[in-house]
């Protein structure tokens, strides 16, 4: 017998191992750690079970890790489908699905050799400090090895010892990471009051014991509990785990080790009940019916229209039902505040999961949904979460649908969040509902075609009015020199009237750091990444110049590089720039950031929010993670800095996003009961996708654009892939390219554009080339991508185009 094995490889292909042996343990799903080539050891996933041998020898699996399998045949065929449909390995798929704990991988180290003389003498100065280090350390890591010596690839040192007999190599595998637990400790249960008197009688000679069970009845008291936290009795009388031991080797006490909740010291007592508006109860029915007829629904609700509360409901039924439901959002930092909410619904149910929970806890949510057929529940999460070992999955709930976060850029697998999450749904015959204030034009086009489910939510909740919305032409407030930096008279009088009345202001800059560029006023130079052909942004909080796309930064150069002059000015500004300025107009203004500066450590997105929410700041400025889903009460005033960086972007879908970004961010404001105020500032008034936010004119929009989309062959109605082609050397990637998109214009002719740089030239020290390529929907999907995928082996799995890399992006965003 064989298995197909998974392995986290971008090589388009499974492979074959014996299971002789395994024969009773191994079933698809489960993974096994294989050897691949000379020395390796991974952990690979069977993705079936054969009796035909291959034509080549083949390896034994070394060993079966999983008792049961870690996802099922549903799954792997979910997998299946996101490698064909966006052109990548099922390898790539696994690295993306698995937790980092799951995905076994074996490292190389070194120990002493045989040799009992080491001829010192003999050695070259790298050699020397190798064996020297392996003197003092048993064994080393091959990266160990560079850092020691400072060279970027040790294995040529390290061969040179092998050769001599003076190291010899082994490979481990690395520890699989465990969640993360905690002890709870309470009474064993055979003691009764009346035996608990007399054990307490029994320690008067052990006076601490007697202090650490008088202690845990005070605290079981307290929590009105059986069980309490081993760390909180220990910190209650400052006693030691030695001190605690001998209660339970007497049996006075027992424990158990549970996984640590993140979310034990949130309040959940408040079990919150719902009652729906008229318009929320029509919605519901009508979601109910797009459910019944099994079509995808979109809920086009206004901001502030109680969408939330209508999945809530839908939540509930799927686990009534005795199903899971999957909650997806496309900012991280939307569910710290959503979670709550959803606790205080469904209690112990909800499971959370995104990439910046810690590993522990990504594992520890995998297994609570691998386990889920008899426990349904609720998970929330961003894109990844999808990948998850579903059993029973009875709802997917997609909100702001319409949210570019939702496709993953880099690295493979390129997906979209909402379109797998629709073919997850399919494959699992569970409801699909999509929610957004302004839906995306696929999603929009799919109603009006009869393809989707649409359902209209136009009232705000409790009878709110939408905001207020005005127009500031700072092109006039500049001619007539009433501009304060960056702000207008008007947005500084009304931040001041709203800080007056005890309410809070948000305001939107799209561009983080303080300044997009430093430009020298005698000879023009503007520094750039010595990585990327971009300029680099001034951030006053570490006094440097940072390039956004690789990391590079330089410290702030006091005079011009090129010229040595000291006339040099910062051009532009950013969230930190705006930071500045307006404590500086208004310094009694309580005023903090959220941007990914502001929100890279674990906690800081909370802190923000928290203090938000508590009116301990005045005035939140931020970029794209204040338009989102954020629910805040007393926002009056929303202020848009400068809307017109958001219309003039390169982009066929740049009027979409402008109109999608500033209503959403509009939506922030007059949530509850007061009416709220947006003020945009624009140098273009008049701009048509202004005019359309501010009278909410959202049908226009989607007109004027499905008319630019069908003219000039772009999604809906057509399909779009990218093809780029990145090497180091611009020679070699002109000459890739144009011999690619040449063989491919022979069969799709002028469906190929390209190729051309991008719009960043050089990233990462590699020059970018793309192809980009629209057909007609009614071309077969698959022997299109087929015959692509073809000739990109032909040109690049040999020479001179080799060395190239090549990457496909389906439905680019």
């Amino acid at each position: 017998m064989f298995a197909e094995i998974i392995l986290p490889f971008s090589l388009q292909q499974t492979f074959t191992y014996s299971i002789q042996g395994w024969e009773g343990e191994c079933g698809v799903g489960k993974r096994v750690i294989v050897q691949f080539g000379k020395r390796r050891f991974y952990a690979g996933l069977i993705e079936s079970i054969h009796n035909s041998p291959p034509s080549y020898a083949i390896k034994p699996i070394v060993e079966v890790l999983d008792d049961l399998p870690i996802i099922s045949e549903s799954n792997l065929k979910f997998w299946s489908w996101v490698a064909d449909y966006y052109m990548c390995s099922l390898g790539e798929v696994m690295n993306a699905a698995l937790p980092s704990s799951l995905k076994l991988e074996s490292e190389s180290t070194i120990e002493r050799g045989t040799e009992s003389e080491i001829p010192w003498d003999d050695l070259t100065d790298h050699e020397f400090v190798v064996m020297e280090a392996l003197g003092i350390h048993p064994r080393l890591r091959v990266a160990e090895v560079g850092n020691i010596t400072g060279v970027k690839s040790p294995m040529k040192i390290v061969n040179q010892l092998l050769d001599r007999s003076l190291v010899q190599m082994q490979e481990d595998l690395k520890k699989v990471v465990q969640p993360k637990t905690e002890r709870w400790i309470s009474l064993d249960e055979a003691l009764d009051s009346r035996v608990l008197i007399e054990v307490l009688n029994g320690l008067k000679r052990a006076p601490k014991q007697r202090d650490i069970l008088e202690a845990y009845l005070q605290l079981k008291e307290d929590k009105d509990s059986n069980w309490v936290l081993e760390k909180d009795l220990l910190t209650k009388g400052d006693f030691s785990k030695s001190n605690l031991r001998p209660l339970y080797e007497k049996q006075i006490f027992q424990f158990e080790d549970q996984t640590v909740d993140p979310w034990r010291e949130v309040d959940l007592s408040e079990n919150l009940s719902i009652d729906f508006s008229e318009s929320q109860s029509k919605a519901i029915s009508e979601i109910s019916e797009g459910f019944e007829q099994e079509k995808v629904t979109v809920l086009n609700g206004v901001t502030g229209s109680g969408k939330t509360e209508i999945y809530f409901h839908f939540i509930q039924e799927a686990l009534n039902r005795g199903d899971s439901a999957v909650y997806m959002l496309p900012e991280i930092a939307l569910t710290t505040q959503l979670v709550i909410r959803l606790k205080k619904h469904f209690k112990d149910r909800v499971v959370l999961y995104h990439s910046k929970i810690s590993e522990g806890e990504r594992l520890a949510a995998w297994n609570a949904i691998s386990q889920s057929k008899d426990n349904p529940c609720v998970v929330i999460g961003a894109r990844s979460a999808i990948f998850l070992p579903f059993v029973k999955l009875g709802l997917v709930v997609v909100d702001e649908e319409h949210d570019s976060s939702y496709k993953q850029n880099d690295p493979a697998p390129r997906y979209n969040g909402r379109d797998s999450a629709i073919m997850l749904a399919r494959l699992f015959k569970s409801k699909i509902l999509l929610g957004s204030a302004t839906p995306s034009l696929e999603s929009v086009y799919n109603a009006k075609e009869g393809k989707y489910q649409w359902v209209n939510l136009t009232q705000r909740f409790g009878g709110v009015e939408l905001p207020e919305m005005e127009i500031v032409d700072i092109q006039k407030e500049y001619r007539m020199k009433t501009m304060v930096s960056h702000f207008s008279p008007k947005l500084l009088e009304e931040i001041r009237l709203a800080k007056n009345h005890g309410n809070r202001v948000i305001l939107f800059q799209n561009r983080r750091g303080f300044a997009p560029t430093l430009e020298c006023q005698t000879c023009g130079h503007v520094p750039e990444c010595k990585n990327c052909d971009i300029s680099l942004t001034y951030h006053k909080y570490t006094e440097a110049l940072h390039c956004h796309y690789c990391g590079y930064s330089i410290p702030m150069p006091k005079r011009c590089k090129k010229c040595g002059g000291y006339d040099i000015v910062l051009k532009g500004f950013g969230t930190e720039k705006i930071e500045e300025e307006l404590k500086e107009i208004e310094p009694s203004l309580r005023v903090k950031r959220l941007d990914l500066d502001t929100t890279r450590r674990k906690g800081d997105f909370q802190n923000i929010f928290d203090d938000f929410s508590a009116g301990e700041i005045d005035v939140l400025i931020g970029t794209q993670m204040v338009t989102k889903g954020l629910d805040f009460d007393k926002v009056s005033l929303v202020g848009v800095l400068n809307a017109d960086s958001l219309l003039y972007f390169p982009d066929f879908r740049a009027f979409e996003r402008s109109y999608q970004m500033l209503s959403q961010v509009a939506g922030r404001a007059g949530r509850r009961s007061e009416r709220g105020k947006v003020l945009i500032q624009t140098f273009n008034p008049f701009h048509s996708v202004i005019q359309q936010v501010i009278h909410q004119d959202f049908e226009t929009l989607v007109k004027e654009q499905l008319y630019e989309r069908k003219n000039y062959r772009y999604p809906p109605y057509f399909k779009l892939i990218e093809i780029t082609i990145k090497h180091k050397d611009s020679k070699m990637v002109n000459q890739a390219s144009e011999a690619f998109a040449d063989s491919l214009k022979k069969f799709l002719g002028d469906r190929v554009l390209g190729p051309e740089f991008a719009m960043v030239p050089r990233l990462k020290g590699m020059y970018h080339k793309k192809i980009l390529i629209k057909f007609e929907k009614s071309l077969n999907y698959h022997q299109v991508k087929s015959q692509i995928k073809q000739t990109a082996d032909f040109y690049f799995n040999r020479p001179p185009f080799a060395s190239a890399r090549i990457v496909f992006d389906v439905d680019p965003s």
